[in-house]
């Protein structure tokens, strides 16, 4: 869009030296009476007389060196040029994209979506694919606390549950116990339970306290952001793909 722009701007000046009456003079061109007069006008203007001129027209009697306008369409070009390179640029970037897998997890019986990135947990980082920081571990001595419990089952297949969300997701969220900060708590269901799909850390913490599950906490933390939660929205700029959608994650 700014190269058209520039391009315009390279047409609309070159339109306006023959609007108002810019044209060349060559140096063999005899001297008649009318540009007698204006050399006769213009004898100190530092062009000696023979030289390539660009005549204003119009009646007046200025005269400029062909190079000064060659000079100025030049410049014009040139900054065409180096706009067309940072516009190409700032199109790469934008370009630019990251794909990270999408976690389910419930949260007070909705599913919602978490990336994983960083985790205190060397065998958690080698298992799966995260940056190993071990200085995440020092917020396990944090006051106040600056993370939360994610649940994870052992013996079941159920996906994991938080207890904080984002509320809308995003910068307007309004949710103060939110944390992507993760303690990681498991959860396994005591012998002769019956499993079934706990969807919230009240229904998880209510089993345990029948003695249904038996909760374990790690000294492993992990930073698991919240992205996408559907009916409260996504983060700015995110594009989420779920199977079998559509791509914007409705």
């Amino acid at each position: 869009m700014l190269v058209a722009r520039k391009l315009e701007f390279v047409r609309d000046f070159s339109r306006g030296l023959a609007e108002v009456g810019f044209r060349a003079e060559p140096a063999n061109r005899p001297v008649g009476s009318e540009s007698k007069q204006r050399c006769d006008a213009d004898d100190n203007d530092g062009v000696e007389e023979g030289h390539d001129r660009i005549w204003l027209g119009g009646g007046g009697s200025k005269r400029v060196n062909r190079f000064l306008a060659y000079a100025l369409c030049t410049l014009a070009l040139l900054n065409v040029g180096a706009l067309a390179k940072a516009e190409n640029r700032n199109s790469q970037a934008t370009a630019q994209t990251a794909t990270l897998p999408l976690i389910s997890c419930w949260y007070k019986g909705e599913v919602l979506y978490y990336i994983r990135i960083d985790t205190s947990d060397k065998a958690t980082a080698e298992q799966q694919g995260l940056n190993y920081v071990p200085q995440l571990a020092n917020v396990l001595t944090s006051s106040p606390a600056a993370y939360d419990d994610i649940y994870t089952f052992t013996n079941s297949t159920q996906f994991n549950v938080v207890p904080s969300a984002p509320n809308p997701v995003g910068p307007k969220s309004t949710d103060g116990d939110y944390q992507p900060l993760w303690q990681v708590s498991q959860v396994a269901w005591n012998k002769g339970s019956k499993v079934r799909t706990l969807k919230s850390e009240e229904e998880i913490l209510a089993a345990a306290k029948d003695g249904e599950v038996t909760i374990t906490k790690t000294k492993v933390i992990i930073n698991c952001p919240i992205v996408f939660r559907p009916g409260a929205g996504k983060l700015p700029n995110v594009k989420i793909q779920l199977d079998g959608d559509d791509g914007d994650g409705n």
